[in-house]
């Protein structure tokens, strides 16, 4: 059973997508935005960020093109 997929995991690139041309393979990225249709996720938008901070692409994937790597820690943060 594979874990569903929600907003602010990161996941992995497993199939180019020919509408986001900066994305490779192996990319990994964050999801900032599930959509879904009759409550089933159909497509994510994913940000992948460079190490500089700067962004390396936005793009649109379906669940087939992407796998998990680490769910989101969110709200187990702490402040300073």
């Amino acid at each position: 059973m594979t874990q569903q997929i929600s907003k602010y995991d990161i996941v992995r690139i497993l199939v180019p997508n020919p509408s986001v041309p900066d994305a490779e393979v192996g990319d990994q990225g964050a999801v900032v935005m599930v959509y879904f249709e009759s409550a089933v996720p159909v497509a994510y938008e994913i940000e992948c960020v460079l190490p500089d901070g700067n962004n390396k692409w936005l793009g649109t994937f379906s669940p087939n093109q992407i796998i998990l790597q680490q769910k989101a820690q969110v709200g187990n943060t702490e402040q300073v």
